[in-house]
This record gives C-alpha cells, sequence and structure tokens, in this order.
C-alpha cells in the first residue's frame, strides 16, 4: 500500500513539473526573442512612462539685429516735389478731402471742405491762435515762399503765419505774421528766406533765419486771435521772389 502511496505521489509530481515547464515556454514565446534580455516586455503592472511631447514647430526667427521695422507713412505727408518745377502744389482740397489737423497745443477748430476750400473755424480758447498741421518729408533749401489763397470771413483783419519743425534734430521755428484784409486775398506770401522767424534759441524774437529748411517734418499754418471763418485754397511751395501782400 505505501508502495502504491510513493508511485501516486510521483506521477503527481511528474505532471506538475511538466505543467510548469509548458508555462515557461508560452512565456518565452509571448515575450518574442529578446525576452529575459535588456530592454524586454516590461512586467505587467509596471507604470508607463510619458510619451515624449511632439517637438513644437521652431518659432520665427526675429528680423536681423538692427534692422528697423517699417513706419506708417502718416496720412497726408507732405513731400518734396520735383527740382525743376517752380512751383509745388500742397494742396487746392479738390480730390484729397481735408489733410490738415488742429494741433491741440492752440485753441480749439472746426474744420470742412466747401465750396473748393478749407473752411475753418477757429473757437474759444486760452491761447492766442489755432494752429493747423500736416507731417512732412520735405527739402525745402530751394524754394523761397509758401503761397496761398485766403478768404478773411471775419471783420477784421487776420493775422497769419507758418510754423516748422525742421532739422536733425527738429526744432520749432515760427514765421512772423502777415496780414489778411477781410474778403478774398490772392497769392499771399510767407517768406522763407527773410530773417523773420522766431525760436528758442532767439529767445521767441523774429530776428533769425529758417534752419534746417532742408528737412522739414511737420508743417502748421497758425491764426491768430480768428473770430469767424476763414477759407484756404491753392497753398503752394514756390521758388521765386517773394512778393509783397497787396
Amino acid at each position: 500500500m505505501a508502495s502504491w502511496a510513493v508511485r501516486a505521489w510521483v506521477v503527481v509530481c511528474l505532471v506538475f513539473g511538466l505543467c510548469a515547464v509548458g508555462v515557461a515556454e508560452d512565456g518565452k514565446k509571448a515575450d518574442g526573442p529578446n525576452w529575459g534580455k535588456p530592454g524586454a516586455k516590461k512586467a505587467e503592472g509596471e507604470a508607463k512612462k510619458p510619451e515624449a511631447k511632439k517637438a513644437e514647430p521652431e518659432a520665427k526667427k526675429p528680423a536681423a539685429e538692427g534692422a528697423r521695422r517699417r513706419r506708417r507713412t502718416p496720412r497726408g505727408l507732405i513731400r518734396t516735389g520735383k527740382k525743376e518745377e517752380a512751383e509745388w502744389m500742397i494742396d487746392d482740397f479738390e480730390k484729397s478731402g481735408n489733410l490738415w489737423r488742429v494741433e491741440n497745443w492752440a485753441n480749439p477748430a472746426a474744420c470742412k471742405i466747401d465750396k473748393g476750400q478749407l473752411q475753418v473755424t477757429p473757437g474759444a480758447g486760452k491761447h492766442d491762435k489755432t494752429a493747423l498741421a500736416r507731417w512732412a518729408r520735405l527739402d525745402m533749401s530751394d524754394r523761397t515762399a509758401w503761397v496761398l489763397d485766403v478768404q478773411n470771413g471775419t471783420a477784421k483783419p487776420l493775422k497769419i503765419a507758418l510754423a516748422f519743425w525742421c532739422g536733425r534734430p527738429a526744432k520749432y521755428a515760427e514765421s512772423a505774421p502777415v496780414t489778411v484784409k477781410p474778403g478774398l486775398q490772392k497769392d499771399v506770401v510767407l517768406d522763407l528766406k527773410a530773417a523773420t522767424f522766431k525760436t528758442e534759441a532767439s529767445k521767441w524774437r523774429h530776428t533769425v533765419k529758417l534752419a534746417g529748411a532742408d528737412a522739414a517734418y511737420r508743417v502748421c499754418i497758425l491764426f491768430y486771435n480768428a473770430k469767424g471763418t476763414v477759407g484756404l485754397d491753392n497753398i503752394r511751395l514756390v521758388r521765386k521772389e517773394a512778393e509783397k501782400t497787396k
């Protein structure tokens, strides 16, 4: 009886041994040829490493060092005309609309285009003048005067002057005013060559010539103590001897 029990025990051990070998062989086949070697399939339950993020698109490289962005050209920029032309028409108010802007460092004003003129109605303020301005990229070195037609709609004589930001660096200079009688007056001349400008260096006395005329960056038309509507037309920059205002 004991011999039979021993034999039964041996048979059971052999069966379990063969099963264990079969399971091991199956594991090798499932894991592939690299089973048990470095880089083999990881044990079940082991945390997976997060996949590496895809490289983001390369950012656009900035412009070359030292390169400047192009500045937007101001609307109504006054440019240098052809040197061979004796007269440059700056504004006749026919097609362009109003390109002049009221400066906030002087008195306010209402502006509109009517009957082929720029009509300006100065408002009340604490200053003695109203200023209309345009940006420029202008060489006036061979020009002698600004000429314009003025419709003085006020009851009294009107004083008009020009102002410029000229030179490198730009500095403010203002011409001596000219007087315009009530009514229409054509070809009002504002001289560029006379020593009748005032600047900070002249202690605001009209005793100096215009400096930096080859580099004007801003142009202003000034109205002194205007009480009513003033019309402007045919603003020109000319090369000739300045004529006396009639």
